[in-house]
């Protein structure tokens, strides 16, 4: 089994229904057998809906291998590309995929880390430099905002010269509120 997996977060805001459904499709699409759910709010999840939602992929997994003429194998891998499902998606299928995105939107100048933590360090301060409330962005992120500030925002220079220039602005009187 592969022990890597992803957090749904990563996929949607919360657990209901279509982010659910987001999620485990977007877990699936990039390999990973594992996903975490989310339980900022325990009472909201609902579990029959959760073992639905996987009874539907379990089906999905024995439709696609009724279409090759084999069966899903007892041991299966909840997210495989194998019809049988008798092996995981290999971990370097999703950096292959970094990789050929990387090449069609020009970032191959090894200046794009595109490992899934540099992806949530760059929502988590992309959100921030926005304006976000870091409660609200660390609630995204499935962390607390102490967390979330210390392991995933990154002071950018970007975000470091517009406060500045904010700054530079207040002094001088010409700024009458904060952002």
């Amino acid at each position: 089994m592969n022990p890597l997996g992803v957090h749904a977060l990563v996929f949607a805001g919360s657990w209901a229904r279509k982010d659910r459904e987001r999620a485990v499709a977007g877990a699936a699409r990039l390999g990973y057998d594992l996903i975490e759910i989310p339980l900022l709010d325990p009472k909201a999840v609902d579990a029959a809906a959760t073992v639905k939602l996987l009874e539907e992929h379990l089906k999905a997994m024995d439709d696609r291998a009724a279409l090759v003429r084999t069966t899903v194998a007892a041991d299966a891998f909840v997210f495989s590309l194998d019809p049988e499902c008798s092996a995981p998606m290999r971990p370097e299928f999703l950096t292959r995929r970094m990789r050929q995105l990387r090449k069609e939107h020009n970032l191959t100048d090894g200046s794009f880390d595109a490992t899934i933590l540099a992806l949530r360090k760059w929502t988590s301060s992309e959100l921030m430099d926005a304006g976000f409330n870091p409660a609200a962005v660390s609630g995204r992120q499935g962390h607390t905002v102490q967390v979330m500030l210390h392991h995933y925002s990154t002071r950018r220079q970007s975000a470091d010269i517009a406060a500045a220039a904010h700054l530079g602005e207040w002094v001088h009187g010409r700024v009458t509120e904060r952002p």
